[in-house]
């Protein structure tokens, strides 16, 4: 028995096809995402950077300047995991409240 490559992929994944294209042809040939988990981290890393990166069109500072302050809001730290894919290990729920708590703190 023959299987073909429509066979092999999981279903869950066609969905995101046209959605991860353009970062994957951005990658270039390399090790991607290896399972689900690993995919769903990759996207919501990339969905964070771009919300950063409009906050940081609207308002004036650009990524870079954004990112210490936001890894210290977020971890207490200067210093650490890549901050995109920490994000996304945090989560859609816990990155916004952690934010919200350091700018309450500091009355901003």
């Amino acid at each position: 028995m023959q299987l073909g490559l429509s066979q092999m992929i999981d279903p869950r994944l066609l969905p995101l096809v046209d959605s991860t294209r353009a970062f994957y042809e951005k990658r270039g040939v390399g090790r991607g995402p290896s399972n689900w988990s690993e995919l769903q981290l990759v996207r919501a890393a990339e969905s964070l950077k771009s919300a950063l990166e409009q906050v940081g069109a609207a308002h004036g500072p650009k990524l870079g300047k954004t990112q210490v302050p936001v890894r210290v809001a977020v971890t207490g730290r200067t210093v650490g995991l890549p901050l995109f894919e920490f994000l996304g290990l945090l989560g859609r729920e816990r990155t916004p409240a952690r934010l919200s708590t350091a700018l309450e703190r500091h009355n901003v």
